[in-house]
Parts: C-alpha cells; structure tokens; sequence
C-alpha cells in the first residue's frame, strides 16, 4: 500500500492545478478513487480523502460525479480518525459546488449536529459550518432566514447550557463557550447575502435571537480576555454581514462594550468599536451617538497609555484605539474632528509616533495620513467640505511642528522596516501643506546633532525632499538620512 498512498500523495500535490475541463485521466480517476474501500490502510483513505477535497474545482464543472462524491466523504465521517480530514473535503465540495447543493442543507445539517460525537476537530467543525451557509446561495430570503437561525441554534442551545448551569470552562473542550462563539461566527462570516431595495437582511432574525446571549456571556465572563475576544470576533462578523441591517442591535451593543471595558479594558472592544464606526459613520443619525462612544472609549484608553509605561504597556490599545480613530476620520469627519477628543487623540498619536511595536505604529501612522489627507470624500456638501477643511487646517497648525519633529525622530531611530509607513505621512504632508511643511521639515532638521550630520548635508537632504517625485523617491531620500545616525 505505500506505493498506492505515495501515488495518491503526488496526484493531490497537482490536484489544484488540474483544468476544469480535463477529460482524459480524471473521468477515469474519480471512479477509482471512490472506489476504495473503508477498509484500507488509514494512509490510504486520508490521502484519497484529502485528493478529492483538492478535486473540488474539477467536480464543480462535472456535477454528476457529485452525489457520489458527496457520499464517499460522508462515509469517512464515520471513522473518527478520518472524521476530520472527511470535513474538510465536503467544505472544499461545498464552497466550489455550492450553487448546486442547496437540496443538501438538511443533510449537512444533520452532520453539523452530530459533529462532536463523531470525533472532529473544531476547526473542521468550523469549516462544515462555512460550507452549509455557503451553498445557501441563490436561496430566497425567507429560506435562507430561517437556515441561518437553525444552524445558529445548535451553537446558542450548547453555549446557554454552559452559562444557566455555570459548567467550568476547559478551554478548546464542548464546554468553553469560545468555542460554540467560533461556530456562530462562522456562520455569519460566510453568509454574504445581497439584499434588494428596501429587503431586510435573513441574518437579522438569527442575530437578534442570539443577542441577548452574547449579552449575556460578556457579562458573565467579562474578565476573562479570550473569551470576551472571541465574543467580540462573533460580533464583528455579525454587524459586518448584516451592515446597516445590523442597527436594532447597535445601541445595547455599544452600552456593553463600554460598560466592560472602562472595567476591563479588553482592546477587543475598540476594535469592534471601529467596525461599528465603519459601517455606521456616514450616516448622520448615528455620529453623535459614534462620537459620544469614542469618547467613552477614549476617557479610558489615553489614561491608560499616558501613565510612565502605558505605550510599552498597552500596544494593542494603541492599535484598536486608533484604529477606531482613524475609522472616525474616515466615515464621519467632521463630526470626530469638531469634538473635543480629537486633539486629546493628536496629542497622544504624537506621544506614540515613536512606538516600536509594528501594529501599533502601523495605526497611529494611518491616523495621521487620514487626517492629512481628509476630506476624501468627494459626495460632500460645499458647507462640510469647508468646515472639514478648515479642521484640518487648524490641526496642523497646531501639531504640524510636533509630527515632522517626531517622523524625523522617527526616520532616525526606529528600526528601518518602519521608515515606509512614516515617509507615507511625510509625503501626503508635503503634498498637501508644502509650504508650511518644508519650513517645519527645515526647522526639525535643525535640532539634529551636527556632528552626525552636518548643515550641508541638511541642505541637501532639502533639496532631495523637493526634487522627489513620488513616495518611493522620498523613502530613498530618508533611508539615506536614517544612515547619517545609525
């Protein structure tokens, strides 16, 4: 059997890149494949199992092989040693067959619900989920609804019984409500239904219904991190599948993000809270209610980061947090940036320019480019357009000294990989405010040490700043100076 299994490994190796319309080996192949018996050598079957799986493209444009493909991987389901590798084939079917499969829900739905008794691993679990919200597709609404609450209700039925019986948590086991909050998520990240004019979304019933119990897991496990993570994740598929749809939920969906974190001060919750801005801030009925919630976010997070260690501290409150900022900058800019917590945000993405923490730095550089580059919204009114503008402006009057102060700090004593993010910011800068942006950059050279580099070599870092045609000339031009103090 080793020549057999060695065989079968080579042609899954190619699988993928087998054309759709091959017709000389794979008619004759597929029947064989399926042919082999439950009772072959375990290295054997997993690698048949595995080969079909990669078949899944090929079988998509030859669906009278599918039934019986379909049955060959339900058959692994029942050996739990292959249990898992079987799931991952049928998922691979699913996502690639998917408009031909909608007849099957009931069937996979059964195997969803018999998942953990049959030995397979949550990731594969996870993975059936996708694939039995995935051949929903091209269903009507009122079908696709009620799929939705179905599947969402094995995993809501599991995750109440862990928290009406109180049953400790053991992590990556049946009783630890990350879990079954993985299984939900799924649902809702696969499910991309695209509703007609004035049609609400089939996923808002599902949501609806489980909301009070992520409620309700948020509050009862509200100190411990990975889980209230993992309850974040859940929901932030959730508003990300049902967009705007997603509006009943919004406001005791923010209530007990902020209640929790001015507690607990889980980041998870300013990433989420970012989503929220996302897909809600250009809507004017929701900017106030945005911006009070940035506030709230706000009143813990910059006390946080401003105590003596805060932003070697807390690096991913740093990143959610402006991250939701720059999300803030992006969808409702006037809004954010005529509220008192905007220069609040300034000052301390200033204090955090220098952060060497990658992701971190990474969101508080993106923070500032917005800004520069706002208003870039081109569907405004004149009147918000001026008033943005005029913000901006003020802005950088205000911090335009400090933030070329502190990308040339930056240029010079950060390691190199973040020298392309900064020189993004310098260049939108000079691009939009070159005047006072060069007097700023003449002026932040001035305090360098001469003895590393001297007034002509300034001058001439100047002139190659102006002469720089686009941003990855400029990255040249800091590289350089970067090598003056290293």
């Amino acid at each position: 059997w080793y020549v057999t299994e060695a065989c079968l490994f080579l042609m899954q190796a190619i699988a993928r890149s087998i054309k759709d319309d091959e017709s000389q080996v794979l008619p004759i192949a597929i029947p064989v494949l399926l042919s082999i018996p439950l009772t072959s050598p375990y290295a054997v079957r997993a690698t048949t199992l595995r080969l079909v799986g990669e078949l899944s493209r090929w079988i998509s444009k030859h669906p009278d092989t599918l039934n019986e493909v379909l049955k060959f991987l339900q058959d692994g389901l029942t050996i739990p040693a292959l249990a898992s590798i079987s799931a991952v084939g049928i998922q691979s079917i699913c996502h690639r067959c998917k408009g031909q499969m909608s007849h099957l829900f009931e069937g996979l739905l059964t195997i969803v619900q018999a998942a953990d008794s049959l030995g397979i691993t949550n990731n594969s679990v996870v993975g059936l989920m996708t694939g039995t919200v995935e051949i929903l597709d091209g269903l009507p609404g009122d079908k696709v609804s009620q799929a939705l609450r179905t599947l969402c209700n094995i995993s809501a039925q599991k995750l109440t019984e862990i928290l009406q019986n109180l049953v400790p948590v053991h992590p990556h086991t049946i009783s630890d409500p990350a879990l079954w909050m993985d299984r939900l998520a799924a649902v809702f990240r696969s499910c991309d239904y695209k509703t007609a004019q004035g049609e609400t979304h089939p996923g808002l019933m599902a949501a609806q219904e489980l909301w009070p119990l992520l409620n309700g897991t948020l509050e009862l496990y509200k100190s411990d991190q990975r889980i209230v993570e993992r309850c974040c994740r859940c929901l932030r598929f959730i508003l990300r599948c049902l967009r705007y749809h997603a509006a009943p939920l919004l406001s005791p969906l923010v209530n007990i993000a902020v209640s929790v974190y001015r507690d607990h001060h889980h980041s998870c919750f300013l990433y989420l809270g970012s989503i929220i801005a996302d897909e809600f801030g250009e809507d004017s009925n929701f900017q106030t209610g945005l911006v009070s919630m940035t506030e709230a976010f706000a009143e813990v997070s910059f006390p946080l980061l401003s105590g003596p260690t805060g932003l070697i501290d807390h690096p991913d409150t740093i990143d959610d947090m402006f991250r939701l900022c720059a999300r803030m900058v992006q969808r409702c800019p006037l809004a954010f940036l005529s509220s008192p917590i905007a220069n609040t945000a300034l000052n301390c993405g200033l204090a955090s320019s220098l952060h060497m923490h990658r992701d971190a730095f990474s969101s508080v550089m993106k923070f500032f480019k917005d800004i520069i580059q706002c208003p870039i919204d081109n569907s405004l009114t004149e009147p918000d357009h001026s008033n943005i503008t005029m913000a901006v402006l003020q802005i950088m009057s205000e911090h335009g000294q400090s933030l070329v102060n502190n990308l040339i700090q930056g240029f010079i004593t950060l390691p190199s990989d973040k020298l392309t993010e900064s020189t993004q910011v310098l260049w939108e800068l000079l691009q939009k405010y070159k005047e006072p942006g060069f007097q700023w950059l003449e002026t932040a050279l001035g305090g360098l040490d001469s003895n590393k580099m001297t007034q002509q070599q300034k001058l001439d870092f100047l002139q190659s700043v102006e002469q720089s045609c686009d941003q990855d000339s400029l990255e040249i031009v800091v590289r350089k100076l970067s090598r003056y103090f290293r």
